[in-house]
């Protein structure tokens, strides 16, 4: 699946025919984390750290299906230096289906990173996105709400 992702945006420019193939990935990475759920937990812990977008990519998707609140500090690592805004938005789904899990200073330390994004510091016009902001908001709400 990892190889699919690199594959199709390495194949593929900008634009919705590459989103929904690059979709298509994390959907079946998800439907596949479902049946072990044990194990995609572990692997996507494992995955979140690879130099590979498409491995990282795989393992949000497991993360968004099975989460794993000790994986937060690589996930927001995600969020706040992603590669694409596509890993951007994977990260903060797999924040929003951890977010029931977290403990105080964890939640507290997503609200931190997620309003700094907001600001978007690396100038890479995060708030301009037509999905990032929304969702950004969605997740706080889960974070203060959870």
């Amino acid at each position: 699946m990892a190889a699919d992702y690199d594959d199709i945006r390495l194949r593929f420019g900008p634009g919705d025919d590459r989103t929904i193939r690059m979709t298509r990935v994390v959907n079946e990475a998800r439907v596949r984390a479902g049946t072990e759920r044990s194990e995609a937990r572990d692997l996507g812990v494992f995955l979140i750290r690879s130099r590979s977008a498409g491995k990282r990519l795989v393992g949000l998707a497991f993360l968004q299906e099975a989460p794993e609140p000790g994986a937060l500090e690589d996930v927001l690592g995600l969020v706040s230096g992603s590669a694409t805004a596509f890993e951007m938005f994977h990260a903060l789904v797999a924040i929003k289906e951890m977010s029931p899990l977290l403990t105080a200073s964890q939640k507290e330390a997503a609200i931190e990173t997620l309003e700094r994004e907001k600001d978007d510091p690396r100038g890479i016009g995060v708030m301009d996105d037509a999905n990032l902001p929304t969702l950004i908001d969605q997740v706080l709400d889960s974070l203060v709400s959870g």
